[in-house]
């Protein structure tokens, strides 16, 4: 831009050069012209003189404006010029600054990108550990919950045993009270905790008065067959065993049945004092 305004500028003042040098040249003539007096000069001289002035005027004037048109023409050219260029984005000055911004573009991408991959991770090992912390939850309640239904099971089994063995032995006066405890039974509900066999005084009485020979589920619940009573001399002839090993074995089983009934008996009680 700089150097188009100094060619408008030099084309302008061009012909106001040549035009101060006319106009010396002219007063320098009239000032010869007056030193040689005024007297010499006719009318008809001086009207000459006056056409040659308005002449050259008129001339200086269509010059200036013939000057101004092709300085606004150019001027017009340039700026169509430069709007042609901005259009098609091949001006040096709008060139320099698309780079800086596709550049600064580029970077902030770049950096969004980063910021997003990064996220994104955060936020997959915040699943990854909100799934594992839930999972362990649900597992360790799963088995609590496994765990305490197998020990309400384990123990109602063990007083409904209780109840069908002893209840006909009890007489008619222990029927109400047995049917008192079933009721309130069933009011509080499979697995209440006040339902733990053991913390009814008259069950410890009854776990003291078992029978050693009683039947009773196993710890896991699984089905047990029920032994079978047979005569002195049958396991002689299934096994031919002398009959002391056969007692000595009997005797030590009926100890191991009696030391787990009385290890279970005993944990009922701790819980059931422990539930009181």
């Amino acid at each position: 831009m700089s150097t188009d305004d100094s060619k408008n500028d030099n084309v302008v003042n061009a012909p106001t050069d040549e035009d101060a040098k006319r106009t010396e040249e002219d007063l320098g003539e009239q000032e010869n012209r007056s030193e040689l007096g005024e007297e010499d000069l006719t009318d008809a001289e001086i009207e000459a003189l006056r056409r040659e002035l308005a002449a050259e005027v008129s001339e200086l004037e269509w010059e200036f404006k013939h000057a101004k048109e092709m300085l606004y023409n150019e001027r017009i050219s340039q700026v169509e010029n430069k709007l042609e260029q901005a259009r098609s984005g091949t001006a040096a000055e709008f060139l320099h600054v698309v780079s800086l911004v596709e550049e600064t573009y580029r970077i902030r991408q770049q950096v969004a990108k980063c910021r997003m991959d990064f996220a994104m991770e955060v936020a997959d090992k915040e699943v990854d550990n909100e799934l594992q912390i839930a999972r362990c939850a649900v597992t360790e309640r799963l088995q609590v919950t496994e765990d305490q239904i197998r020990l309400r099971l384990q123990e109602d089994l063990c007083r409904m045993q209780v109840e069908r063995i002893y209840t006909p032995t009890m007489g008619v006066d222990a029927t109400p009270s047995h049917r008192k405890t079933r009721s309130t039974d069933n009011q509080s509900g499979p697995f209440s905790t006040d339902r733990r066999f053991g913390a009814d005084p008259n069950h410890r009485s009854i776990l003291s008065q078992l029978d050693s020979n009683l039947y009773l589920p196993s710890l896991n619940l699984e089905p047990r067959k029920k032994p079978v009573s047979l005569s002195p001399t049958a396991p002689r002839l299934i096994y031919q065993l002398p009959e002391e090993e056969i007692r000595a074995d009997v005797e030590a089983i009926m100890a191991a049945v009696k030391e787990h009934k009385l290890a279970l008996a005993m944990a009922e009680m701790s819980s059931g004092k422990r539930v009181c």
